[in-house]
This record gives structure tokens, C-alpha cells and sequence, in this order.
């Protein structure tokens, strides 16, 4: 959620709880807040970045379980063409230990939508997390999936 002070400054707190079983993964947890720029807010095209500190609690399934402090990044930006008919987007968020400057990981998510009929689109997206230091018992450092998605588009 933000909170926004100055016309285009605002402060931030997110949360996110990720499951993997393929990373070994029960329950990943992470409080975050932090403070950001929008750069570009229009109907047509929107711009956001943000910084700040998160705190991450890792559940494993077969590994230890740990938690730890982390610098995070947010990223956010779509922007329509063709008189509103295409829609590109992509957002990411990263984040890296305080403890271990090696230990970060970053979600990614990235795509085409195409509104068709009063709010409702169609998106062909792509995920994307990489975790450099994962659990021993994990399969991969990363994961990705093509999705193809129905969904309702509130405006703005």
C-alpha cells in the first residue's frame, strides 16, 4: 500500500507470502516498507520505483529454517498502445540480505494484456524468480512460467 506525501514521493509496505515445493519452499514471508518516486502517472502510462528494508522468514520443508534482514527493491510500470488496445507490463521486486551480500533472490513479472469488453483483458504473461543462494534440497535456483490469463481490470 502507499502513501503518498509529496506529489509524486511516497512511502510504502508490502507483504509477500511465496509457497514453492520445487525450491523446497513451505512458507516464505516478507514484511517489507520503504519510500518511492512515481515517475509517470497517466491513464496511458504509469512509472513507479521504490527502496527500502524488509524482514524475511524462510519455511523450509527438508532444509533449516531462517529468517533475516534484507534491502528491497519494487518496480512497476504498464503502459497502453494502439489507443488503449495493447497494454505492456512489467513489475519486479528484489531483495538482498543484510547479512550476506550474496544471498538475494528477485520475482519477476512481465506481459501483454488486451482489454476486450468493459474491464475484462486478456494477458499473456511471463514469471520469472531466481534465488542465488536456495535451500540445499532445492531442484533450481530459478523457476518460470508462461501463463495465459482471463481477468477484470478495474480503471483508474
Amino acid at each position: 500500500d502507499d502513501y503518498f506525501f509529496k506529489p509524486k514521493w511516497f512511502c510504502n509496505a508490502n507483504s509477500l507470502f511465496e509457497n514453492d515445493r520445487f525450491a523446497d519452499l513451505d512458507l516464505r514471508t516478507t514484511i517489507g516498507a520503504g519510500l518511492g518516486h512515481q515517475f509517470f502517472e497517466s491513464e496511458d502510462l504509469n512509472l513507479s520505483a521504490s527502496a527500502g528494508l524488509a524482514y524475511i522468514m524462510e519455511d523450509y520443508i527438508v532444509a533449516e529454517n531462517r529468517d533475516f534482514s534484507a534491502a528491497q527493491w519494487l518496480v512497476s510500470y504498464d503502459q497502453f498502445f494502439f489507443d488503449q488496445s495493447v497494454q505492456l507490463f512489467h513489475s519486479n521486486n528484489g531483495y538482498i540480505s543484510l547479512e550476506d551480500g550474496n544471498d538475494w533472490f528477485i520475482n519477476t513479472r512481465q506481459g501483454v494484456r488486451f482489454p476486450f469488453y468493459k474491464g475484462l483483458v486478456t494477458s499473456l504473461q511471463y514469471n520469472y524468480s531466481y534465488q542465488n543462494t536456495p535451500s540445499p534440497d532445492a531442484n533450481s535456483k530459478w523457476n518460470a512460467a508462461i501463463m495465459v490469463l482471463l481477468g477484470y481490470q478495474f480503471g483508474n
